[in-house]
């Protein structure tokens, strides 16, 4: 029987479709289709939730419902215990207390079977975790792999605590047939953004707030912004666009695509890509999909945000609004600064972000290059 990996979800127990084709997904994936493994992501069930990337976009992987929504944790633990024989190789993601018992009975069970922990950390939360706490330290010593996305944390994290902590980037992985290769020539003067559009992390607003006060000075630049918009976000636009009438059409609201073929276009069209972020767990995976898409960064200084912009060559990481103003002036009109930075963009992702070399690293971490 081929080997089992199996991935859990610590905070809620539900994965949502759209989290198949992010790194929590794509991990087991990349597994199955490269290594000829069973992946499969445990889940809860809700009856508003289908999984259409299972057959379009991940294809061999499964789905496995937990028999009880209510207590995802006890549930998780009902099913371990039911079909640990089956999981070689556990995956978890952030170092989430649901997690704890879960991995003790793990090891208990499975003494042989292998763990790989995704920290998905930020300097925050790090900080805010009590390390030296028994059952954290014991947590932790349990896992085979423990990795974050973000260099700055890898070291950061590698001084505060007594265990080793790999660098797995939050890379890319083209799910379509679309050309990778960027026509810069036809790259048009939009500053893009993805994500949950109006959450307080994401911090669009700013964004927004500094484009006005510098959109009569770039009259044929336009803001794009890509993403399940908040409900609460929609009255500061309201009166974001009352106050600015003249960029009603300059600003963009393109909403959700779950396409990621029309969201590849969206990069590859825009010449810059922003994140006006509080804070960051790792690199997101916006970042690599920018950089595939020969996008300029332009990103406020969460703890990956130096090394996305591989320390300056293909981006700029600002303190504050005036900054944010003076540097998207600054590059809006410097057309030649903007190409240099495009290529660069392309060139340091795909050496850094792709996601078939770094699951062949993760691999060797695990199983040693070891094969079926």
């Amino acid at each position: 029987m081929a080997i089992g990996v199996y991935a859990f979800n610590g905070t809620s127990g539900h994965w949502k479709d759209v989290e198949l084709t992010k790194d929590c997904g794509i991990v087991p994936y990349l597994l199955h289709k490269k290594y000829g493994y069973r992946a499969v992501m445990v889940t809860t069930k809700d009856d508003n939730e289908t999984y259409p990337s299972l057959t379009e976009k991940v294809p061999g992987m499964q789905i496995d419902y937990l028999a009880d929504s209510k207590n995802f944790i006890e549930a998780q633990m009902r099913y371990l215990k039911e079909n640990y024989s089956k999981i070689d190789l556990l995956l978890l993601r952030g170092p989430y207390v649901a997690y704890f018992d879960f991995l003790k009975l793990y090891k208990k069970l499975r003494p042989d079977g292998k763990v790989y922990i995704a920290l998905d950390a930020n300097s925050l939360w790090m900080d805010r975790i009590d390390w030296q706490a028994a059952d954290f330290q014991l947590f932790l010593s349990q896992c085979d792999v423990i990795a974050t996305s973000s260099r700055v944390m890898q070291h950061y994290l590698s001084i505060k605590w007594p265990f080793k902590i790999e660098y797995i980037p939050n890379g890319f992985y083209n799910f379509t047939d679309i050309d990778l290769h960027v026509d810069f020539k036809k790259k048009q003067n939009t500053i893009l953004t993805v994500g949950r559009i109006g959450t307080v992390q994401k911090n669009n607003q700013l964004l927004l707030d500094t484009f006005a006060t510098i959109a009569d000075k770039l009259p044929t630049w336009n803001v794009r912004l890509v993403g399940p918009i908040q409900p609460e976000f929609e009255n500061y636009l309201r009166q974001y666009l009352v106050k600015f009438p003249t960029l009603k059409k300059r600003i963009v609201m393109v909403g959700e695509l779950n396409s990621k073929a029309d969201l590849m276009k969206e990069y590859q069209q825009a010449k810059i890509f922003i994140l006006t972020s509080r804070i960051e767990g790792g690199t997101p995976n916006v970042i690599a999909e920018s950089l595939f898409g020969g996008c300029y960064q332009v990103l406020t200084n969460f703890d990956a945000a130096s090394e996305a912009t591989n320390h300056g060559k293909c981006g700029v990481v600002v303190k504050d609004q005036t900054d944010l103003a003076q540097q998207l002036l600054s590059l809006c009109q410097d057309s030649e600064r903007l190409l240099k930075g495009q290529k660069a963009a392309m060139t340091f992702a795909r050496k850094n972000y792709d996601f078939n070399q770094i699951i062949q690293r993760l691999h060797y971490l695990l199983f040693g290059g070891v094969t079926e």
